[in-house]
């Protein structure tokens, strides 16, 4: 088994863990249920031994024969579950231990070591259940004892004939006169080969048993829930690891940020920070390092579909970066569905990208300061700051909102956007520009940016999108002209190899 299928099979554990747990509870309740409800059962034991060498040998004094001892056993074993063996019980009983098939369904019979054939006899009534398998035990060794003794009549009827063909007096009639005196011999005192060597006294209550019940439901109820599970991840076409972004996008997923707390999106401040500040502390070394002075300038944040968390990273990224000394500016391009301004708590009539790219607005009137300090953040209008960008040594965050909502792809399409990125760089002294775009494989808009930025992050939510969604929008970026930097794969669940450092 590779790292990555013990990977998958863990998430599929963690996931289904709710599952499995329930069915364990339900399969160990229903056991003790039923067990209750079916009231006590009395089992009672008896058994047989088969023995090793042959009445005829001894009463002859010939040689005997070598059995393989495995096939007598297995022809005993098969002899004492016969459906005649219980009809001759209940024949014999005058049915008041129950049917044949009644019998039947009460006994088990196995084989154990050195040659024992045992009885296992269980009903609702201890005295019934000691009588039952006694008598079955006994009728066994009876029928044993007539099949032997007819296969010893059909050898001396045969072996008369035998005898009357040869003349009298000769050496080949008294050979087998001779051989016909000990058969007779061996037909009056017919042997079964076995001996009963355990008769029941009495019967043990087996059931309910609470503790082997709820061990037994316990264990049915988690080899049902392996199932499901094993068939649910089979159905499954979900993206849920990074291996499956790797695999079908060839590009490296630069971050894993495990889920965020209900209703949180903005991690970078305030308590949330300790948790999840490393993960998108990572995502802007890895998108940054190496490049220098080649550094991307114009990077797209996108996701295959909706609700995969791309505004939420575009956001925690863009302060990430801001806090390791870029001079970043986040433009809100996902104007179907703005959520930026949300997100930092910009008024929701301020103007942004639509007013810009209208010509109704300049750069100066759709920026928007955010502090990258305190417990959460705090924004002012670009205007009341200065127009004078202060980059100063922790670098600094701008955001642009969206502005008014309008459903289609018109603003992507406007020949005013690279005019539109180049001025809002230049006025916010920018060394990256960010873009919030809508999803790429709904809209338009993704594939009309990527002739305008320099790279594409796209966010993958666990659980969210499926393969077949991934492997479309993998061949959809061939025609792009910016290409897939890197991969963000977000809500996943925690790894304790993650987190163990920072436990106390």
């Amino acid at each position: 088994m590779t790292r990555g299928s013990a990977e998958a099979i863990r998430a599929a554990l963690r996931r289904s863990l709710p599952l499995i747990l329930a069915l364990i509870i339900i399969g160990a309740t229903a056991m003790n249920a039923f067990t209750q409800l079916r009231g006590a059962r009395y089992q009672a034991d008896s058994a047989v031994l088969l023995t090793t060498s042959e009445v005829t040998s001894l009463l002859t004094g010939t040689q005997p024969v070598f059995l393989d001892p495995d096939e007598v056993q297995d022809t005993a074993v098969a002899l004492a579950g016969s459906p005649v063996l219980y009809e001759r019980v209940a024949a014999q009983t005058r049915g008041d231990q129950g049917t044949a098939s009644e019998l039947r369904a009460a006994t088990s019979v196995s084989a154990k070591k050195d040659n024992v054939i045992s009885f296992s006899t269980t009903t609702d009534n201890q005295t019934r259940s000691r009588l039952a398998v006694n008598a079955i035990s006994d009728e066994y060794l009876r029928w044993r004892s007539e099949i032997a003794g007819e296969q010893v009549q059909r050898a001396v009827v045969a072996l008369r004939q035998r005898v009357a063909r040869e003349p009298a007096g000769t050496t080949r009639r008294q050979e087998l006169e001779d051989r016909l005196s000990e058969l007779e011999v061996l037909a009056s005192v017919p042997s079964p080969n076995a001996v009963l060597i355990q008769r029941a006294t009495s019967a043990g209550k087996t059931s309910p048993a609470p503790i082997r019940d709820t061990v037994l439901g316990a264990m049915i109820g988690l080899l049902l829930a392996l199932l499901l599970v094993g068939v649910r991840e089979a159905l499954d076409t979900k993206i849920r690891s990074e291996e499956d972004i790797e695999e079908l996008l060839d590009t490296p997923v630069l971050a894993t940020v495990q889920s965020l707390p209900r209703r949180a999106r903005l991690v970078m401040f305030g308590r949330n920070e300790e948790l999840y500040g490393d993960a998108y502390g990572l995502l802007a070394a890895n998108l940054v390092q190496g490049d220098g002075a080649k550094k991307p300038r114009i990077i797209a944040v996108t996701s295959a579909i909706a609700n995969e968390g791309k505004t939420t990273t575009a956001a925690n990224l863009a302060v990430a970066l801001a806090r390791r000394g870029a001079n970043v500016v986040l433009a809100d391009f996902d104007v179907r569905k703005p959520s930026v301004a949300e997100v930092f708590r910009i008024p929701p009539t301020a103007p942004g990208v639509t007013q810009l790219i209208s010509g109704r607005a300049a750069a100066g009137d759709v920026l928007w300061d955010v502090s990258l300090s305190g417990l959460a953040p705090q924004v002012a209008t670009f205007a009341r700051n200065g127009d004078d960008a202060d980059p100063g040594i922790t670098g600094s965050l701008r955001v642009v909102p969206a502005g008014t909502q309008i459903r289609s792809g018109s603003v992507a399409q406007s020949p005013r956007v690279p005019g539109v990125l180049e001025e809002l760089g230049r006025k916010a002294g920018a060394d990256i520009v960010m873009l919030d775009t809508p999803p790429a494989l709904v809209t338009v808009e993704m594939a009309e940016l990527s002739r305008r930025v320099d790279a594409v992050i796209l966010v993958v939510r666990q659980g969210r999108v499926s393969r077949r969604s991934l492997r479309a929008l993998a061949r959809q970026t061939q025609g792009w002209k910016a290409k897939i930097t890197g991969a963000v794969l977000t809500d996943a669940p925690q790894e304790e190899r993650h987190s163990y450092y920072y436990r106390a």
